[in-house]
């Protein structure tokens, strides 16, 4: 993990900059689709989503040199040095190779902007308005040493996600697997029914909703949960079971309230189960006794579709169970849209 982070830019002498900071996660090593980096990202943003609100000490002297000068004092989001990442540590302090200590700039050994030098240097030394954190003050108060940097024990935070069991049995190859199982699937369709399909009265959006059920593109919070720390498995709409493909689908008893009025007005002489549903949304396939197939598809992609806002309207990690006035109003919109659809196209 360290010798693969430590590839990343400037991270060859502090190998934890990515995880602490999303501008230094550039990369040969790091695809965002295949490899489990974004996952961890993702994670390490989660606990931390402001950069470097706090950095932990210590921190090797050329890492800090080459950091952006914002990052190395504690000051408000309204300070200059936010509107300037290029503005590096090194600009404003330097390494004196007599005292072999880290100090302050002084007059003379400015390059450019004296007059924002001078400020600076009152405000950290006499006007005490902006602080150093507590990694830079490590090599001014002393010369730098040859330890290794970071110790695990140092990072509570690395050593708290290590301890989880999905890191403790981690396994690059299965995480790959687990994410090709999600995202490759071969299927055989019939040409017929593919036809019927995109020929089916659909707003795009709902025609996208559709096909990322038919590729198993679907973020359930089963999938989640697994590499997510502190991230529930169980559905937010109804709280009773775990947010698997299929109760996202049409398992979710808060989602059948929803098909239930809808199939007994648009179909109400058939027999659709949600077994037959689900069939229908993962698979494409169409019963033998539905004779207008394109309708049967502008029925159901269209309320797969408003089901698949509410769900995200409402939330994935809401942790109150949808009201019935929600699933009354949803159900009233699908009807809505489903007519204006089939009336006028």
């Amino acid at each position: 993990m360290l010798q693969h982070l430590s590839l990343f830019n400037n991270a060859s002498e502090y190998p934890w900059l990515p995880l602490l900071n999303s501008s230094y996660r550039k990369s040969v090593v790091y695809s965002r689709t295949l490899s489990v980096w974004e996952t961890i990202f993702t994670t390490m943003d989660y606990f931390i989503p402001t950069d470097f609100n706090r950095l932990p000490s210590p921190i090797p002297l050329l890492t800090i040199l080459q950091l952006p000068l914002h990052m190395v004092i504690n000051v408000t989001s309204d300070h200059w040095s936010h509107r300037h990442p290029t503005f590096l540590t090194s600009l404003m302090f330097v390494f004196d190779n007599q005292q072999n200590r880290l100090r302050l700039r002084v007059d003379g050994e400015h390059s450019r902007y004296p007059r924002l030098y001078r400020q600076l240097f009152d405000d950290i030394l006499n006007r005490q308005t902006v602080t150093i954190q507590e990694c830079v003050w490590d090599h001014i108060l002393s010369a730098p040493s040859n330890q290794q940097y970071p110790e695990t024990s140092q990072l509570p935070l690395i050593k708290s996600l290590r301890m989880q069991p999905k890191w403790i049995n981690f396994h690059p190859r299965l995480f790959r697997q687990n994410f090709q199982e999600m995202s490759v699937v071969t299927h055989r369709f019939q040409r017929s029914v593919i036809r019927k399909f995109w020929h089916s009265k659909l707003h795009p959006q709902a025609r996208t909703v559709y096909c990322r059920t038919i590729h198993k593109r679907i973020p359930t919070q089963t999938f989640i949960s697994k590499y997510s720390p502190l991230v529930s498995s169980c559905c937010s709409l109804c709280g009773l079971a775990d947010d698997t493909f299929r109760h996202f689908v049409i398992d979710c008893p808060r989602k059948w309230e929803v098909w239930l009025p809808i199939i007994s007005q648009y179909f109400p002489n058939y027999n659709l189960s949600s077994e037959i549903l689900y069939g229908a949304l993962a698979y494409l396939h169409v019963p033998r006794n539905i004779r207008e197939v394109q309708r049967f598809f502008t029925v159901i992609g269209i309320t797969h579709w408003q089901l698949w806002n509410m769900y995200w309207h409402h939330g994935n990690t809401n942790t109150h169970v949808i009201a019935p006035q929600n699933i009354q109003n949803v159900t009233q919109r699908i009807k809505q849209l489903i007519d204006a659809l089939l009336t006028h196209g």
